[in-house]
């Protein structure tokens, strides 16, 4: 039997990735593709980041939403989400973008930066509270973000409550105030990002929301917190979801130093780049920001063997189609 770290990564794996042979497999297929420092800064250029981490937050974060605009800016980006895992962001948002108008108005910088947000429901299916979000009369609101740390399965911070926010009923029915939340997407042309369900949970929920055309968004498939195989990855492409894959589980860091990057590139491959999405998911205090991890997951990827036409097509129109823009 094979001894096993987590859902899919193995012992042997593991130990093969530590490894003087890994590391010149690595060095010299990396080499023959003749990446240069600065070669993934042109696939940021329009590109969006539609997970994204910075203050104010609830936790403490290396880089403020300000911050986080600016660079985006500078590299040409054409927007960012940022995200909470309890709170509204649609509302600093505006206030971020409006900054970004005003600095452009005096010549400090020259590219426009779309800044959109959401809100997150770890705090339970509040239909009333996704109303009040979506009555601001703001461009900005553009997501709702499904529990994380409360739903079913996922690690529970030591001074969180112990309760869980769960979509389905014991029949495995969308819940009433799920499917009413879903109407509100459906109204005011957002998408949801399914948080860290388990895999028995999302099939309901995205049949549910693909039936109300809301697109759905799967975050971090790769991540252990709600690690799926390419299989199940395959079923939920099948009924519509799109994929994200995150910085956060393709750069090994202190809070993921354990993860296969190939693993990545194996969805890209196996599932197809139009399914696909590239985000950051960092922000975290000891990762990198959310623009340079974009950078580096880039550079990576290029160097690994994915196009510079698949790269593109995740952070450029796949982005787009989440946000119905054309």
């Amino acid at each position: 039997m094979t001894e096993m770290l987590g859902k899919t990564l193995s012992v042997q794996r593991a130990k093969s990735m530590l490894t003087k042979d890994y590391f010149y497999t690595i060095h010299v297929q990396t080499n023959k593709t003749k990446i240069r420092a600065g070669d993934e800064d042109q696939y940021l250029v329009d590109a969006y980041d539609l997970h994204n981490h910075a203050g104010p937050d609830y936790i403490a974060r290396p880089v403020d939403m300000i911050d986080e605009a600016l660079e985006a800016s500078q590299y040409g980006m054409a927007g960012l989400a940022f995200k909470d895992h309890f709170h509204v962001t649609s509302n600093c948002a505006y206030l971020v973008e409006r900054y970004l108008d005003k600095v452009i108005e005096i010549g400090e910088i020259d590219k426009k930066v779309k800044i959109y947000g959401g809100i997150g429901l770890s705090l339970g299916f509040d239909p009333e509270a996704v109303r009040m979000a979506c009555l601001m009369p703001i461009p900005n609101m553009k997501v709702i973000w499904f529990p994380t740390f409360t739903a079913k399965g996922a690690a529970k911070p030591a001074w969180m409550h112990d309760h869980r926010s769960l979509p389905l009923s014991n029949n495995g029915k969308v819940l009433p105030e799920v499917d009413e939340i879903l109407n509100i997407a459906a109204e005011h042309h957002l998408f949801i990002s399914a948080g860290h369900s388990p895999f028995d949970e999302l099939l309901p929920l995205a049949e549910a929301a693909v039936r109300k055309k809301v697109p759905i968004l799967l975050d971090h498939p790769l991540l252990e917190l709600n690690k799926l195989s390419i299989p199940e990855i395959k079923q939920l492409v099948d009924r519509g979801v799109y994929i994200g894959l995150y910085a956060q589980t393709f750069l090994p860091s202190i809070y993921n130093p354990i993860c296969d990057p190939m693993e990545t590139i194996e969805v890209v491959n196996q599932v197809g780049a139009e399914h696909c999405l590239l985000g950051s998911d960092t922000g975290q205090i000891l990762h990198l920001g959310g623009v340079e991890a974009m950078r580096f997951m880039i550079r990576g990827l290029l160097g690994l063997g994915v196009t510079g036409g698949q790269i593109f097509t995740m952070v450029r129109d796949v982005p787009r189609k989440l946000l119905r823009e054309p």
